[in-house]
């Protein structure tokens, strides 16, 4: 019953999925490669073969594999919107920050603005999403329009989580500062380093850029005394240094 139940092209699909499992592969890569020497035509295939690729580094490898993914004859909404995806945080992440901009305007356009259904679609996995969307900000690429998007859709996120790593906290202040949101800014500033003090993170580097990106919002709404407490720790680190000098007397 459940085969009649499934399509031709996805019993097809299964079948040759069952076929390259039937070897023993040493690697994921070296079993999403055997799938698709032994059908090509199926997109989910190469989408795998690139996040296999991925997983060991070789970027330009995986785009390439996404890129096959786009079938001609058209793939399915759910699809497309997770390759674009792939394709959105290789790009950013290599700095080909204006072809990232057009990977997330296709993600824009397929969503239609409903940030709900892109994050039922991927399936949480937004923690890379987060970093690229950061970068791309930064990059002097970034559209109004795309950060705003970019910000709804990791704000809906956290409160679909509820708890979220401190990192991607401090990724989406990054979005709010880019976008003059400073008193937002400073609250998820805020509470990432508190959640990343309360875990025992113990990379210095990491504590030191959360605390100035709060100081720095902070500052930017005119809070100079509690810029410069946000920071009083941290503050023989020459990047620090530099902003309180830059800070000057003021809040003293």
């Amino acid at each position: 019953f459940l085969h009649r139940a499934l399509p031709a092209a996805a019993l097809l699909f299964l079948g040759v999925l069952a076929h390259a499992r039937g070897a023993v592969w040493e690697t994921p890569r070296a079993l999403w490669a055997e799938a698709v020497r032994i059908s090509p035509r199926f997109p989910r295939v190469h989408n795998n073969l690139g996040v296999a690729w991925e997983a060991v580094g070789n970027p330009s490898r995986a785009r390439r594999a996404y890129e096959k993914a786009f079938a001609p004859g058209g793939i399915s909404r759910e699809m497309e919107l997770s390759i674009l995806r792939n394709l959105f945080i290789g790009a950013a992440g290599e700095g080909r920050f204006r072809e990232a901009s057009t990977h997330l305007a296709r993600i824009m356009h397929l969503a239609g603005g409903d940030v709900g259904e892109v994050l039922v679609v991927w399936g949480g996995r937004y923690a890379r999403v987060d970093e690229a969307l950061s970068a791309w900000g930064a990059s002097g690429e970034a559209s109004p329009e795309g950060l705003a998007w970019g910000t709804r859709l990791l704000e809906a996120a956290v409160q679909s989580e509820g708890k979220m790593p401190p990192l991607v906290l401090g990724n989406l202040g990054n979005l709010w500062f880019l976008q003059g949101y400073y008193e937002e800014a400073a609250g998820r500033y805020a509470v990432a380093l508190s959640e990343w003090l309360a875990e025992g993170g113990t990379d210095r580097a990491v504590e030191i850029d959360l605390r100035l990106s709060l100081a720095r919002s902070l500052a930017a709404l005119g809070r100079f005394r509690e810029a410069r407490a946000a920071v009083d720790s941290v503050a023989d680190a020459p990047t620090v240094a530099e902003f309180l000098l830059d800070l000057g007397d003021r809040g003293r």
